[in-house]
């Protein structure tokens, strides 16, 4: 009997349970036998072998996944040590789990790595694949992942709507603030606003740019000295 497990890693984004679901139904074609399981809480849960059973859920239960937020099968943001590693290999064995799936941005594809190695230390035999999830799109030799479309479609209307307010507002620097590692991956959506039918002038100010502090305050009193309207959006982390 070949197993196969599914595990979910770092915070949730928008579509991870569709990702949830394109594994789960692609797996119920392909395994002849074995059960489909998933870890509840992510490495957490699989250190505490808190295994969920999904071989046998209907696909109309399933396809609510594709319009469920959040992670259906919880997450976790654990930083595992070199012990812990050894022990999930461990768990993998015990519970003749022969395919690893994990659902995550670039930390948890580093998880993949650590827990390969691991496996293969203790001579067993399983194949461990990274699902891409990141919505700051930071996960190497990829082009966009599952995740980062829908962050940036939803913050690039956000801004937008902001240039109207401030448009019509005596206000002459807004700051939007948005999450990420790799804030450059959700600014490049936003540079269209600069030119395209946006009501308000966009500035942006990456976390990641060599900007001095002294520059980026001058530029702020150049910018209120203008008294202009301005959407100015520093993109951090």
């Amino acid at each position: 009997m070949e197993d196969l497990l599914i595990v979910h890693g770092g915070g949730p984004t928008a579509v991870i349970n569709g990702s949830l679901y394109g594994a789960v139904t692609e797996a119920k074609k392909l395994l002849k036998k074995g059960r489909i399981l998933a870890a509840r809480n992510g490495t957490g849960g699989l250190l505490k072998e808190d295994l969920i059973d999904l071989t046998a859920v209907p696909e109309a239960e399933l396809r609510k996944l594709l319009q469920t937020p959040g992670s259906a099968i919880g997450s976790s943001r654990d930083q595992l040590e070199e012990a812990e590693y050894r022990r999930i290999a461990e768990i993998l064995k015990k519970h003749r789990i022969r395919f690893l799936l994990m659902n995550g941005g670039n930390g948890t594809m580093d998880t993949c790595g650590k827990i390969d190695r691991a496996c293969k230390e203790q001579g067993y035999e399983i194949s461990v694949m990274g699902i891409p999830k990141t919505m700051d799109n930071d996960i190497a030799v990829t082009d966009h992942s599952p995740g980062y479309p829908s962050a940036a479609r939803f913050l690039a209307q956000s801004v937008r709507e902001v240039c109207a307010d401030v448009k019509g507002l005596p206000i002459h620097v807004s700051v939007v603030e948005a999450s990420g590692r790799m804030p450059d991956g959700l600014r490049q959506p936003l540079l269209w606003q600069e030119t395209e039918a946006a009501p308000g002038r966009t500035s942006f100010i990456c976390r990641r740019d060599p900007l001095r502090r002294r520059r980026i305050c001058g530029m702020w009193s150049v910018f209120c000295k203008r008294k202009k309207e301005l959407s100015s959006s520093p993109v951090k982390g």
